[in-house]
């Protein structure tokens, strides 16, 4: 299974915002979104990896 890690900063104005501050490592995309954003951005690329591996979710 293939991974993608991210760096997730929530300091104070996070914090007070709702929001994550998110990086993927290797210099990749960087960008700051809510937090239900951020889990279904997550949710929907291990989902991906589980149908590219014919692996169902529990």
């Amino acid at each position: 299974m293939k991974r993608v890690p991210y760096m997730v900063i929530v300091g104070e104005q996070e914090q007070a915002d709702g929001t994550v501050a998110m990086r993927q490592q290797g210099g990749g995309e960087q960008a700051t979104m809510p937090v239900a954003d951020f889990a279904k951005r997550i949710n929907d690329e291990v989902a991906e990896q589980l149908k590219a591996t014919n692996v169902a979710p529990q």
